[in-house]
């Protein structure tokens, strides 16, 4: 018995010499890694900017600040943003959160059936009370008493879509959409929901496919009383870079991108843009910017992207046509497919100018005046000034 006593106990310490031993290999090897990469965030070039993440990063340390209270605070961000491998370990990270844990979201983003969207629930009264205020506002002190024709239109998320048939909560859309038309001024409706489904927009991006939506131009056009351009003069332009869309970036699937297609014309190779600055300064530009496309995120081709106020000339387009649109970034892909209509569309976004400064810009007579916006600024209206 006591040698069976005895062997049992060798072995256990057999055993666990063996564990130590392994335990200690991969103790040393975890801390040659951690070693490395520390040494690799310090040598390696740092970078202002993440193509992939579409935003500056924490580049510069600031060491004479190290006494100060902050300086752990930018310490940790500027290690966060200058890890070598930073965009590896996030598409590990929501690949396991996703596929591995099964989660149904990463902080509110999800992908089903190859489609990413954001939840957009629940519903935010304030948010909406804010936008029929902004409308309002805008309405009172420029339109109103003019001979301007006011039209409303609401762009439905993607979610909209997705929701419906995977069990995601949702916002009530209807209710949302009557709300709105209940605050504001009264003006012609234009639906547009039936017009749209999935396909029409990006699979890893929020924002919808300018090739899909000539049938929403048609609508538009024709509600507000003018012809525009068909869809047989349009010759489509596939752009040269992998767009991965701002689903994509959140999740870190860098590896999902879309292909961004953009419609030219023989009225849009005459058209040209004036974008004002945040000075109030004006530069001409092109309705296609596809240089800026490639330097940054992909859909900012469209109009230069979401700036505060821009102009659209038409040169070759009746004299007394003209259109102010309201807007948010969807809008940006649209105004193109509506210039054959208009001598001018003048693009107001009010998250990037202020209601109040509109009248230095804006002599209106009698334009059309379309507001549309996405249910996505309508739940998130915040940054509306």
């Amino acid at each position: 018995m006591k040698q069976r006593v005895h062997a049992y106990c060798q072995n256990i310490k057999n055993a666990l010499r063996g564990l130590h031993s392994r335990e200690g290999a991969v103790v040393l090897v975890v801390g040659l890694l951690l070693v490395v990469l520390a040494a690799a965030t310090w040598l390696h070039q740092p970078q202002s900017y993440s193509p992939v993440e579409n935003r500056g990063m924490a580049w510069f340390l600031d060491w004479s600040n190290v006494t100060k209270a902050h300086f752990s605070e930018d310490f940790e961000t500027h290690i966060q943003d200058q890890f070598p491998l930073r965009n590896q370990f996030r598409q590990g990270k929501a690949l396991v959160d996703l596929y591995a844990l099964g989660q149904r979201d990463v902080d509110g983003v999800y992908e089903t059936g190859g489609w990413m969207a954001e939840l957009e629930y629940p519903q935010r009264t304030g948010m909406l009370d804010h936008v029929a205020q902004k409308i309002q506002w805008v309405y009172d002190h420029y339109l109103a008493g003019t001979d301007a024709t006011c039209y409303l239109s609401v762009v439905p998320d993607k979610h909209y879509y997705l929701s419906q048939t995977n069990g995601y909560p949702a916002l009530d859309y209807d209710g949302l959409i009557r709300s709105l038309r209940a605050q504001v001024p009264a003006m012609p409706y234009i639906d547009l929901t039936d017009l749209l489904s999935l396909d029409d927009y990006y699979r890893t991006d929020s924002h919808w496919r300018q090739e899909k939506i000539l049938p929403v131009a048609q609508r538009l056009a024709e509600t507000m009383g003018t012809a525009i351009d068909g869809p047989e003069v349009y010759a489509p332009q596939r752009f040269n870079r992998a767009f991965v869309g701002r689903y994509a970036v959140q999740l870190g699937l860098t590896m999902e991108h879309d292909t961004l297609t953009y419609l030219t014309s023989p009225t849009l190779h005459q058209c040209y843009t004036v974008v004002y600055d945040q000075m109030g300064r004006p530069q001409r530009g092109k309705v296609y910017e596809v240089a800026y496309g490639h330097k940054n995120y992909p859909y900012v081709m469209f109009l230069s992207g979401s700036k505060g106020l821009i102009q659209l000339t038409n040169l070759k387009a009746p004299a007394d046509k003209n259109l102010i649109l309201f807007r948010d970034s969807f809008g940006s892909s649209l105004a193109p497919l509506l210039a054959s209509g208009y001598r001018t569309i003048t693009l107001v976004d009010l998250r990037y100018i202020t209601s109040a400064e509109l009248g230095k810009y804006l002599e209106v007579t009698d334009q059309d005046v379309l507001f549309l916006y996405s249910t996505l600024l309508l739940n998130n209206s915040m940054a509306m000034r």
